[in-house]
C-alpha cells in the first residue's frame, strides 16, 4: 500500500513510517497539510495518514483540501492526534475521515485504521 504519513514531530513520523514499512508498505512523509496536500496531488497514494494538529496547514484543512481537489478519487483518509476528544471533533471538522485513532495508538490499531472496511477510534 502506497502510504503518506503526515505527521510534524520527527520521532513519531520515524516510529510510524519505521512500523508501516515493517508491514511491507510505501511510506512519504510530510511535516505539516501543505506539503501532504502537495504529495497526494503528485503520488495519489492509496492512503494519507494525517496528523491533525500541525504548522502551515492542520490536518482538518488539509484533509478538506484533498477531498475538494479529488472528487471520488480521495484515498483513505485517517487521522490521527493525541487531542481530547478527537473522534467527536474530527466529525465536527466537517473535513471527512475513514478512521480516526487517537495517540498513542497500537500498532495493531494502526494496521487495522488502513483496512478499507475499519473506522476505528
Amino acid at each position: 500500500m502506497d502510504i503518506i504519513l503526515a505527521e510534524d514531530d520527527r520521532n513519531n513520523r520515524f516510529v510510524i513510517a519505521a512500523h508501516l514499512q515493517l508491514h511491507g508498505h510505501t511510506v512519504r512523509t510530510a511535516t505539516n497539510g501543505a506539503e501532504a496536500v502537495d504529495l497526494v496531488r503528485q503520488q495519489r497514494p492509496d492512503v494519507v495518514l494525517m496528523d491533525l494538529m500541525m504548522p502551515v496547514m492542520d490536518g482538518f484543512e488539509a484533509a478538506t483540501m484533498i477531498h475538494r481537489e479529488h472528487h471520488g478519487r480521495t484515498p483513505r483518509m485517517v487521522a490521527v492526534s493525541a487531542l481530547d476528544g478527537i473522534v467527536e471533533r474530527a466529525e465536527r471538522s466537517g473535513a471527512h475521515f475513514d478512521a480516526v485513532l487517537a495517540k498513542p495508538f497500537s500498532v495493531e490499531q494502526l494496521v487495522h485504521a488502513l483496512a478499507p472496511a475499519a473506522a476505528c477510534a
